[in-house]
């Protein structure tokens, strides 16, 4: 305070972990879901399929976890350094996947969902967040969650 007991500075500490601590109390779930920023965290083991692709088309996969080569019965040594074009079959919506790629160039987070196929030639509707990763202020990669929401049967 000053001499004329008006306020002169005022701190504000925020408390990150807590924070997320009261947020998961409020969802009243167990795991509290947090979106990895750097390739480090994105990188760390995973139950949920995640690919790492690069920030430029044509969006090259620099990284796939087991979660994803389970999904979509691929090893990483057979896809790494291709774009996703190998899992587009013909019920595959071009549109959604065209709007996904806009967003992508403007390096903003995505979804979509659209019916892709495994390395069989199963289809199944696949739902993909992508979440851009930075560093140093630059969009380096986007991290691709999936989940097969369905497997479609012939």
């Amino acid at each position: 305070f000053s001499a004329n007991q008006k306020l002169r500075n005022l701190e504000f500490v925020f408390d990150v972990m807590g924070f997320m601590q009261q947020l998961q109390r409020a969802s009243r779930q167990e795991e509290f879901k947090v979106i990895p920023n750097t390739l480090a965290m994105a990188k760390q083991p995973s139950h949920e399929p995640r690919a790492i692709i690069t920030a430029l088309p044509p969006y090259k996969i620099v990284f796939v976890n087991p979660a994803w080569c389970v999904m979509s019965g691929y090893d990483s040594e057979e896809i790494l350094g291709r774009d996703f074009d190998f899992m587009k079959g013909p019920a595959t919506d071009l549109s959604e996947i065209s709007a996904y790629e806009n967003s992508l160039r403007n390096f903003h987070c995505s979804s979509f969902e659209a019916i892709n196929y495994t390395k069989e030639g199963m289809p199944f509707l696949n739902q993909t967040f992508s979440y851009p990763i930075f560093v140093e202020g630059r969009v380096v990669n986007f991290l691709n969650v999936s989940s097969a929401l369905a497997i479609m049967l012939n």
